[in-house]
């Protein structure tokens, strides 16, 4: 995770900083990070919030925005802290086909990682990409793994 710095983006983890970061002013990164990448209230929710959510969890969602149809995602207001999102890969390559803002509908939790955000697939298979079916066989993920598991699809 990067957060962000006067000279461009801080590294907050070590692992994400290159080896310069480590020999700066006033203690270097470590000291840094402790003052810029305090917890803000969204990542204390989604903290709060991601024990409870599970990877193939189906949640109600009303999608909020879809900037540019065929290319981005749309995103889903869940009536939660944090906001959903269906990447494009999910979605039909069709963009006609995708759900228009104001749509409701159920979603099922493909991803979730630190970021405040739950990456989604859409229970309704016309809402879903032509090939998932194939896709997914191959699809080398834990939410792809899980999903076959579910489904019994080996």
């Amino acid at each position: 995770m990067n957060v962000p710095f006067k000279e461009g983006f801080l590294p907050t983890r070590r692992e994400d900083a290159s080896p310069h970061y480590w020999s700066g002013v006033n203690g270097g990164l470590e000291e840094a990070c402790c003052k810029m990448a305090a917890m803000t209230p969204l990542d204390e929710a989604w903290d709060e919030l991601r024990g409870q959510l599970r990877l193939g969890q189906q949640l109600a969602g009303t999608v909020d925005w879809v900037h540019h149809p065929g290319v981005t995602g749309i995103g889903v207001d869940l009536g939660l802290a944090v906001t959903g999102f269906v990447d494009v890969l999910m979605l039909p390559r069709d963009a006609t086909r995708w759900p228009a803002v104001g749509t409701a509908a159920d979603f099922e939790i493909w991803w979730m990682d630190d970021r405040p955000q739950i990456r989604l697939m859409p229970v309704d298979p016309g809402f879903v990409r032509e090939d998932f079916d194939s896709w997914v066989l191959v699809e080398d993920s834990p939410a792809a793994a899980l999903w076959r598991e579910r489904h019994r699809v080996s």
